[in-house]
């Protein structure tokens, strides 16, 4: 009797350690180095302003989302661990009108079970480009990086992210990033292989309401951009067909896939723009635009990758374009 009522006691222990929650894992180092892979490139929310303007060559409408390019790139920055990555940002497609330049420090936060994530923004953003138009950063200058030369947030601005083997999402702790004796930011972002979303706003301390908003309007809800894939364009002009030249010309283009844009110039053809931009149903849409309607004169679709796109604008020129 004594030893059924101890196995009894057993089976009872070990059933209520079994029905206890499973601990959550603390993110492995592992998760840093996809996270900062998934992180590196170029993103653009073109399809987002395409479809709150009506269609993808309707006038742009930059509300409630305005457009946003971004660039992120690992960086060596000593001052500010190893897993640091450098990001820019510009509106609706002027490089020089710039959203956000900052650095992100990247780490495993064991206590928290998270990836913590702190935005370091730079003093002088502009000062740190190779290139204005591309945004590219000066390596050299990020290397040689002071604390003089950034502002740093108290931890609690710092986001949390959880990996579920799909994407990295999360957001600020409640209520942690206070600015001001008045507001409390939020901040909260997905990101995947495919793209990177996020939305912020700043609440009131004493009602919880709403004192300013990224996206005025949007009731909170993100910016979605997506991964933009580099796309390598050849323009060739007929000979005989415009001008005097009595062999092809041919102009090449560095476009992106998320609504890259470029300016074909041919000496006495008429002002032309390719652009390109990926699309849910065929893939790819890469379009020949007349630079004074800023409508389409041609247009073809195809899936990328290893098959060009390409537009015969017969008679006098063709335009290729590998995505990828």
């Amino acid at each position: 009797m004594t030893l059924m009522l101890r196995n009894l006691a057993w089976v009872g222990f070990l059933t209520a350690v079994l029905s206890l929650p499973a601990a959550v894992a603390a993110p492995a180092n592992h998760d840093n180095e996809q996270l900062m892979q998934w992180w590196s490139g170029e993103f653009d929310n073109f399809r987002q302003v395409a479809a709150q303007s009506g269609g993808v060559f309707a006038e742009r409408k930059y509300a409630p989302h305005f457009r946003i390019h971004g660039v992120y790139q690992h960086v060596n920055v000593p001052l500010l661990g190893a897993h640091v990555m450098y990001a820019a940002e510009y509106k609706n497609g002027d490089p020089t009108t710039i959203h956000s330049a900052r650095l992100q420090v990247i780490r495993v936060d064991d206590n928290a079970k998270a990836i913590r994530v702190s935005f370091v923004p730079l003093r002088d953003p502009k000062s740190f480009f190779a290139n204005a138009e591309t945004l590219e950063s000066n390596l050299d200058k990020l290397k040689n990086l002071a604390e003089a030369d950034i502002i740093r947030f108290k931890p609690g601005c710092d986001l949390l992210l959880h990996f579920d083997g799909t994407a990295f999402t999360g957001s600020m702790a409640a209520k942690a990033c206070n600015r001001g004796p008045e507001l409390y930011f939020e901040y909260a972002m997905s990101l995947s292989a495919k793209g990177y979303w996020f939305r912020e706003q700043a609440r009131r301390l004493d009602d919880n309401s709403v004192g300013w908003e990224q996206a005025p309007g949007s009731n909170f809800t993100n910016f979605e951009m997506r991964r933009a894939l580099p796309a390598s364009c050849i323009a060739t002009l007929q000979p005989g067909r415009i001008g005097n030249a009595s062999t092809p010309q041919q102009a090449k283009l560095q476009l992106h896939s998320e609504g890259g844009t470029g300016r074909l110039s041919f000496p006495g053809a008429p002002p032309l723009e390719l652009e390109i931009h990926s699309d849910p149903a065929s893939g790819y849409v890469l379009s020949l635009i007349d630079s004074a309607t800023q409508l389409p004169t041609a247009s073809s679709t195809g899936p990328g990758g290893a098959e060009p796109l390409k537009i015969d604008f017969e008679p006098f020129m063709s335009v290729s374009c590998q995505v990828g």
